[in-house]
């Protein structure tokens, strides 16, 4: 309760556009609601703020239009053959990065158990 007092509070005795301060407190209210009653789209929220963010989408709509040579930029049969490679390739390179994650985390795991036999006492017999 106490930080949402402090945003009013900001957004009051702030001189930006009324409008944005509006925007940002219903925002804010918004995941508040969200977080008090433990909605699932509040953890997907805290996961990946990008995925919320209107600038994000714009920044990839401005790279999409900037990709494309001049007289393409009207097809929209090749925007869709665009956008689905670009998508294909994401997956890939997600999948890429688990796979090296995930041999990372056994090579870990190989050396942390190497490391607690050499360790370990030997019983002579």
């Amino acid at each position: 309760m106490v930080r949402g007092f402090l945003m009013i509070l900001f957004l009051f005795f702030d001189l930006g556009s009324v409008l944005y301060q509006r925007v940002i407190l219903v925002s804010y209210r918004i995941l508040e609601y969200w977080e008090e009653h433990k909605l699932p789209i509040f953890d997907m929220h805290r996961s990946n703020v990008t995925f919320f963010s209107e600038e994000s989408g714009e920044i990839a709509l401005s790279v999409l239009a900037l990709s494309f040579p001049s007289n393409q930029k009207g097809s929209l049969e090749e925007t869709r053959r665009y956008i689905f490679h670009v998508r294909l390739y994401d997956n890939l390179q997600a999948l890429a990065t688990d796979e090296a994650a995930t041999r990372r985390s056994q090579a870990a795991a190989r050396r942390s158990k190497a490391e607690e036999s050499s360790k370990a006492p030997s019983n002579p017999q």
